[in-house]
Parts: structure tokens; C-alpha cells; sequence
């Protein structure tokens, strides 16, 4: 994920961890937690602060050591945020929205190949 070559040492944003424990407080609901991770990603805040909001969600969720994204090259933002919602829907089980995602990062001109090492993301040749 590109969010991972920002700085560390950021301060988590505070209104965003909220609404995050809320989620989870909440019965357990993850659904809505990843939203809370989807919305920070696609945020304006700075990306150091974002970095810092994302570890502290992942203390929770674990979801994102493992399965981080390893980009082969220069890939866009826009891109590997795509490869990472296709992540939580492959965490989810949810194969059909991975599917459609998949197709939506194909369209733009990259592909995603899945190692164990986790998804590479790269351009379409």
C-alpha cells in the first residue's frame, strides 16, 4: 500500500479512530470498520497522519501485515487503493465484488497477480 511509504511517526486522527471503535464496539461490526479504513485511504488527511490512523486500526483488525499490497513499480494511488479494497473482499469472502474490482483495475491498465506474499500490482503488457 502506497499509505505505508509515508513517514511514520504521525499522530492518529483522533475523530477517525473514534468512529473506527464505534464500528467495532458495536457488536463487532467490521463491516463498517473497514468502511472507516476505505474512508481514511481515500481522506485528505496528510499522509503521515492517515499512515498513523491506519496502524491503529490494524492493532484491531490484522488484516494488513500479511496482506499488504507489493507494488512492482510506480503504481497510483488510485490503483493500489483498488487492489487493496479487493483485499478486504477476498478477506471477506466476498468473491464476486474481488471479481468486479479485479475487472475495474484491468480496465485502467494494471493487474493484480496474488503471491503469498500477498497481491503485486502491475502495469498490463
Amino acid at each position: 500500500l502506497a499509505i505505508f511509504s509515508a513517514p511514520a511517526g504521525g499522530q492518529a486522527d483522533e475523530s477517525k479512530l473514534a468512529e473506527f471503535m464505534s464500528a467495532i464496539n458495536d457488536d463487532l461490526n467490521t463491516a463498517k470498520g473497514l468502511a472507516v479504513l476505505h474512508d481514511t485511504l481515500n481522506s485528505d488527511l496528510p499522509s503521515d497522519i492517515k499512515r498513523a490512523t491506519v496502524e491503529q486500526f490494524d492493532t484491531i483488525l490484522g488484516i494488513l501485515a500479511e496482506q499488504s499490497i507489493t507494488p512492482t513499480q510506480d503504481i497510483p494511488e488510485d490503483i493500489l487503493s483498488l487492489a487493496q479494497d479487493r483485499e478486504v473482499a477476498r478477506e471477506r469472502a466476498d468473491w464476486a465484488q474481488a471479481d468486479l474490482i479485479r475487472s475495474e483495475i484491468e480496465k485502467r491498465g494494471y493487474t493484480v497477480n496474488d503471491t503469498p506474499e500477498g497481491p503485486e500490482v502491475a502495469p498490463l503488457v
